[in-house]
């Protein structure tokens, strides 16, 4: 992940994905608006999602718990309860191409 004009890359965990934005463990302070690039490695280096996206909310730490979260609404809420230290990031400029791509793998994940 990277901030614009910056070349410093900042390393995070995805701790939940969509075809519309996901969920960022990471330590580095982020505020709401912010607009960073971000490179999704899916499994390998071959299976990459390249976007840029905006930072939507920002959370504190403690545990993650899995169980907790059936929707994006519900991570949300749950993160701002103060779940993980991370931020939860809507995708801008993903290809069409790249959307249905992290879309199969999603849907080869739950099956």
């Amino acid at each position: 992940m990277t901030l614009p004009g910056k070349k410093k890359k900042i390393e995070a965990t995805v701790i939940n994905i969509s075809e519309g934005g996901a969920f960022l463990q990471v330590d580095e302070p982020f505020k709401r608006g912010d607009l960073i690039g971000l490179r999704v490695f899916l499994d390998t280096e071959e299976l990459q999602v390249n976007t840029e996206a905006e930072v939507v909310y920002e959370s504190e730490e403690n545990a993650y718990d899995e169980n907790t979260i059936s929707t994006v609404e519900g991570m949300e809420t749950w993160v701002k309860r103060g779940g993980v230290r991370g931020i939860g990031v809507k995708f801008l400029t993903l290809s069409r191409e790249e959307r249905q791509f992290l879309k199969n793998v999603l849907q080869a994940v739950e099956s």
